[in-house]
């Protein structure tokens, strides 16, 4: 490796080091607040028996059957409870359609206000409570990228005109090869095709650049075309390192 190569990587390590301090404390914050709404004790064990006493309780006429129907509805609830992550990526990607259908329908600031707030509250829950349940899955970090570009690919269909042609082009490309990597990661690990480094999930790249993207999105709504290009210019950029994150893995020597 020459110099300007090296260089070049440790400006690419310290921009990503940059992008993580900022992600951590948004987290940090976030789940400040979250443990307020919530009891200290384990959340998945506080969300299973909530749902596993509620429905025991709601069957109390089958005393008899109570510890066959507790243990029927554990597993139950055990399998359900580690879907929530999940459903909340799926709702990130229904704000998609229905964003191009409040467009159509001319609808109220407040209908846009509400669908941002759930979409960025929505991409922080759905790690949050995965990895607060245990519930970390493949695909979860596959749905999880997958609801924020059909998101964004939404809000480019109603903008494109506003859009620079070079930034959309570049938009698409990212956003297509970045789809690819995920879909093929997904497939290959779930199927055991590939045993190599590919990574799933999103990386402090990939979601930085989703809320630059947002911020552009609300800028486009706002007519602020110019802003909203340099911010998605900065946004394909951020794409780059995203792709350069999900084929070479950063090494690390420690975890946390």
């Amino acid at each position: 490796m020459n110099i300007e190569n090296l260089h070049l990587q440790k400006l690419f390590e310290r921009t990503e080091l940059c992008f993580e301090q900022v992600i951590k404390a948004k987290d940090r914050w976030l789940e400040r607040c979250f443990d307020r709404l919530t009891p200290s004790e384990s959340r998945k064990d506080f969300f299973l028996n909530l749902l596993v006493e509620g429905a025991v309780w709601s069957f109390n006429t089958f005393a008899n059957q109570r510890a066959e129907l507790k243990a029927t509805l554990a597993n139950l609830g055990n399998l359900l409870v580690e879907q929530v992550p999940n459903l909340f990526s799926l709702s990130r990607a229904c704000l998609g359609p229905l964003l191009i259908s409040f467009w159509q329908q001319q609808a109220p600031w407040s209908s846009y206000l509400a669908l941002f707030s759930w979409a960025l509250l929505s991409d922080y829950l759905d790690g949050a409570l995965a990895r607060r349940l245990k519930a970390i899955s493949n695909l979860g970090k596959a749905l999880d990228p997958l609801a924020d570009k059909i998101l964004a690919g939404c809000a480019a269909y109603i903008f494109w005109q506003s859009i620079w042609y070079w930034n959309l082009v570049l938009f698409l490309s990212s956003e297509i090869i970045l789809i690819t990597i995920t879909i093929i990661g997904w497939l290959a690990h779930k199927f055991g095709w590939y045993k190599g480094s590919l990574v799933l999930g999103s990386n402090r790249f990939g979601q930085i650049k989703y809320n630059v993207q947002a911020v552009a999105l609300v800028c486009l709504l706002l007519s602020f075309d110019y802003t909203a290009n340099i911010l998605l210019a900065l946004a394909n950029l951020l794409a780059l390192g995203s792709i350069y994150r999900h084929l070479i893995p950063k090494k690390t020597s420690t975890t946390g």
